[in-house]
């Protein structure tokens, strides 16, 4: 997981347009059958991309969650809206599934132990 920290505001007003990019653009923020995540010390952001393809994937898969956010599982503090920006797929929270279609979205609640993200098809 990325970490990214807040830049000064004094500072920020004479960043270039390459400056502004680099410290706020996220790049490459789709691998199949991965998570790949963004923290940001701005707001305590995350910024997760997904996108299951050949099998169904954990939201914490790759994040180390008691190391990075001292908790026990990704949402026991914080929340989460997911925004589907590819073909169907569904997510599953806690044992409960939700069918979601392109531009679809979902918001889960904090205290979900489990979500699972899985694609209809994968190509």
């Amino acid at each position: 997981m990325e970490i990214r920290y807040s830049c000064n505001q004094r500072d920020f007003k004479r960043y270039t347009t390459e400056e502004t990019r680099k410290e706020f653009l996220i790049e490459n923020l789709y691998a199949a059958n991965e998570v790949v995540a963004v923290y940001s010390h701005v707001d305590r952001m995350v910024t997760l991309g997904c996108m299951p393809t050949t099998e169904t994937v954990s939201i914490d898969k790759g994040i180390d969650i008691w190391h990075n956010f001292g908790t026990q599982y990704f949402l026991e503090r914080r929340e989460i809206g997911i925004f589907n920006i590819g073909g169907a797929g569904s997510i599953t929270a806690d044992g409960v599934k939700y069918e979601l279609g392109y531009k679809d979205c979902l918001y889960i609640t904090q205290g979900t132990k489990e979500v699972l993200f899985t694609s209809e098809d994968a190509a």
